[in-house]
């Protein structure tokens, strides 16, 4: 029953993800994404990600997310994690679990954080083409101000091409009070040599439903 309520969702963007959630690192390779959200209100996010295959049982890296308001204070947040398989599902599905520590910033304020993630995938076919389905349930805790919030964001990726991919990611986000839904539909291309991917889409949140952001970006391995 515990699995259930995580049933979850990822898989290849070659013969593996990029954002790896129930998928590691091979073992001594690494992987590099970037990208810049823009809104029609002109607010500016950048985020980067970064892992790293430690072992074959064990994954590190980093996220970075740093906020530009048109009004308002920049804010930022930076995590450190590790990431472990879990041998559950058996072939067919991927489970692993995330720790990470880090701490985020509204202006001058610094406050550390804490985050536990759970994640699924498993390729999913689709007549002759391939893609992948996948979900990550997290909380994340303000240890400064002794709040939390529960993530869980769904991913569901299909080939459209040789190399090109269609992706549809869904975020739910649920603080104390309040939640919200945020909608990303992307389009990605890789490049001949398969060293590179470029992504470009949009975001359309609920609690900002008039505002539209677009979504330029690239996933690298080395």
């Amino acid at each position: 029953m515990f699995r259930v309520l995580f049933v979850l969702w990822l898989t290849c963007l070659a013969t593996h993800p990029a954002y790896a959630g129930a998928w590691l690192r091979e073992k001594g390779k690494g992987f590099l994404a970037y990208s810049n959200l823009t809104a029609s209100t002109l607010d500016t996010t950048f985020s980067a990600y970064f892992d790293y295959g430690l072992s074959e049982r064990a994954t590190i890296g980093a996220t970075l997310d740093f906020n530009t308001p048109l009004y308002g204070y920049p804010s930022g947040k930076l995590l450190l994690f590790m990431r472990r398989s879990l041998d559950w599902g058996g072939t067919d599905a991927n489970w692993a679990y995330e720790l990470a520590l880090g701490g985020h910033h509204t202006g001058l304020e610094l406050l550390p954080v804490a985050k536990t993630t759970l994640s699924y995938g498993r390729g999913i076919t689709w007549g002759k083409r391939n893609g992948w389905l996948a979900i990550d349930a997290g909380i994340e805790w303000d240890l400064g101000h002794s709040k939390h919030m529960v993530k869980i964001d769904s991913t569901l990726g299909m080939e459209l091409g040789a190399r090109s991919k269609g992706m549809l990611q869904i975020f739910n986000t649920y603080g104390d009070t309040w939640n919200s839904i945020t909608l990303s539909p992307s389009y990605i291309f890789q490049t001949k040599k398969k060293k590179k991917n470029y992504v470009v889409g949009f975001e359309a949140n609920s609690l900002t439903p008039k505002t539209v952001a677009i979504k330029i970006g690239v996933w690298q391995t080395f």
